[in-house]
């Protein structure tokens, strides 16, 4: 386990060094992939730790920002902390963060990895683990991490896939979270 922590604490300054100057440079990809005919986000088929489906209907109301990522992803490593600083600078704001990980080892990767990142938001287990994943908008995932900013009505608002420009994702939330 203390082997596991060192390994992530390891790629996170890889990380950090690899990704700090693609950040300055992407923003919102092209999102065409990931939007379809689209159903709620409370259509999520996500698992909890202990396995059960978790429903989130609870987050109607709630600007959201759904992050799907794997835990050996580079870029997921270096953007999954800074989510977890937006989180927690805006939950009190109505602002919400679920992660979506797709990670076939399940809960085996995950724990160590929501420990070593001190994470505070909450992560599920992709229902769709090993098949292509589809969001909750009607398109498929074609990367990741892949991340889609939600309004408090469930309408996705922006898709951000790869390395995402912080400043431009914290502007577009605070954009949705002022538009009560």
């Amino acid at each position: 386990m203390r082997l596991l922590g060192i390994f992530y604490s390891l790629a996170l300054i890889f990380t950090l060094t690899a990704c700090a100057s693609k950040a300055s440079r992407a923003g919102a990809s092209d999102i065409s992939d990931i939007v379809g005919e689209g159903y709620p986000p409370e259509k999520l088929e996500l698992l909890d730790e202990q396995g059960r489906m978790a429903h989130l209907g609870r987050l109607q109301g709630k600007v959201l920002l759904i992050d799907y990522f794997t835990t050996y992803a580079q870029p997921s490593q270096y953007l999954t902390p800074i989510y977890d600083e937006l989180y927690r600078k805006y939950k009190d704001r109505g602002f919400m963060v679920i992660g979506v990980s797709l990670d076939v080892q399940g809960w085996t990767m995950l724990e160590p990895f929501i420990e070593t990142f001190g994470l505070s938001y909450p992560i599920y287990l992709s229902a769709e683990n090993g098949q292509e994943v589809r969001t909750p908008f009607g398109g498929y995932l074609q990367e990741v991490p892949t991340a889609i900013l939600v309004d408090r009505d469930g309408r996705m608002v922006k898709g951000y896939i790869g390395v995402t420009d912080l400043k431009r994702l914290e502007k577009d939330i605070l954009k949705q979270i002022e538009a009560k």
